[in-house]
């Protein structure tokens, strides 16, 4: 009898063991979980400006999101060419480009619209992208040109311009089908913008304002080529 005592007390001994380690590796689990899935704050303060976290400017958290169209949908479509700074895009037959875009040349306007025209667009609802080249030879990160562009947005706000801030919780990664990345954002000066980078360090970048957006925009956008080696 106390042989089969002993017996039960150290199987219930081994049992017990079994539960307290299964739930502690349940509770880290969890607890790991909870820690890689948890949002980065929105933003943190430093010298009273805002700056940005870590998950809001790595494409590969944000979770690219894929920009395509239908091959068949822009066979007819007319193609939009840049020999100087190096790019190219299909755009539909109903919609209209003016001016142009170089090294000191802005800005290139895209309308979804062949009746459009410039200072038409706010007023009629018109979608208008504008095009224009931004080059600056300080900034040597993605990181330090999103805080840039997040803090030159704040500081325009403040001088009176019209202007809405940049939400930084609304900066998601997009890539498209030629596997450019692009970043996507609202606010602003328009109602969206975009950044294209035209090399890794992000110094130099194709920057797309756009007012009263129109779901046709990212079709064109998904058919944008970068034709210079950078």
């Amino acid at each position: 009898m106390v042989a089969y005592r002993k017996k039960i007390s150290a199987s219930g001994f081994t049992g017990v063991m079994f539960i307290i380690i299964t739930i502690m590796a349940v509770a880290g689990t969890v607890s790991y979980l909870a820690l890689i899935e948890k949002p980065s704050e929105v933003g943190r303060q430093k010298n009273g400006v805002p700056t940005l976290t870590r998950l809001q400017t790595r494409t590969d958290v944000i979770n690219p999101i894929a920009v395509s169209v239908s091959k068949s949908e822009t066979d007819d479509w007319r193609i939009y060419s840049n020999v100087e700074i190096g790019f190219s895009f299909k755009y539909p037959k109903t919609g209209k480009i003016e001016g142009g875009l170089g090294t000191d040349i802005c800005c290139l306007n895209l309308f979804n619209s062949v009746n459009s025209y410039q200072g038409e667009f706010l007023g009629k609802d018109v979608m208008k992208a504008q095009f224009q080249y931004h080059v600056d030879a300080s900034i040597s990160n993605k990181q330090q040109y999103l805080e840039s562009l997040i803090k030159n947005s704040i500081l325009e706000l403040k001088k009176g311009s019209p202007i809405s801030p940049i939400e930084r919780s609304s900066i998601v990664g997009m890539q498209n089908e030629n596997g450019i990345d692009i970043l996507k954002f609202s606010g602003g000066v328009g109602n969206i913008g975009y950044i294209i980078p035209r090399n890794p360090d992000f110094s130099e970048v194709i920057y797309v304002i756009v007012w009263n957006p129109d779901s046709i925009l990212e079709k064109v956008l998904a058919t944008l080529k970068l034709t210079k080696e950078i």
